[in-house]
């Protein structure tokens, strides 16, 4: 079954897969045939197409919402990587999206609450591993690491 979910985004369900080299193969033809330059008013127009996949087990009971939330998830981490890319969505990379999340919450805190006491601003240099939060004293150029904020991935 296909559908138009919005704008760029659509989905596949599909039942009884056969294993999870099916799965790919079916990507690669989705991008292959996508990929191909078409014609529109003499101008060619090409499409690239990032995939994010979530595999159901019957055992797993997850719903619709859930299944297309996984998706968008495996989607977001293929488009992470660059064009035409396919990723299958696994709990590892939702932990991972959760602590960036969370170390966004903690800049923007950070943030908002060094320029409202006047203490100068915060940013943050992503690292991969680290979370690196650093403060730039105000009418200075020194430069503190935040130690307690280095969180190892």
């Amino acid at each position: 079954m296909l559908a138009h979910l919005n704008g760029d985004e659509f989905a596949i369900a599909r039942t009884n897969i056969p294993s999870f080299e099916s799965v790919i193969q079916l990507s690669q033809l989705l991008q292959s045939t996508l990929a191909k330059p078409f014609l529109i008013a003499g101008n060619t127009i090409r499409i690239t197409t990032s995939i994010g996949i979530t595999i159901n087990d019957l055992s797993d009971r997850n719903g619709v919402d859930q299944l297309l939330q996984q998706a968008h998830i495996a989607l977001y981490q293929a488009k992470q990587q660059g064009r035409s890319q396919y990723k299958f969505y696994s709990s590892e990379i939702n932990a991972q999206l959760q602590e960036l999340h969370s170390q966004q919450i903690m800049a923007t805190e950070l943030q908002q609450r060094g320029c409202h006491e006047g203490q100068g601003f915060y940013f943050s240099r992503p690292v991969p591993g680290d979370a690196i939060a650093q403060m730039l004293k105000k009418n200075s150029s020194q430069i503190m690491n935040a130690e307690n904020l280095i969180i190892h991935a």
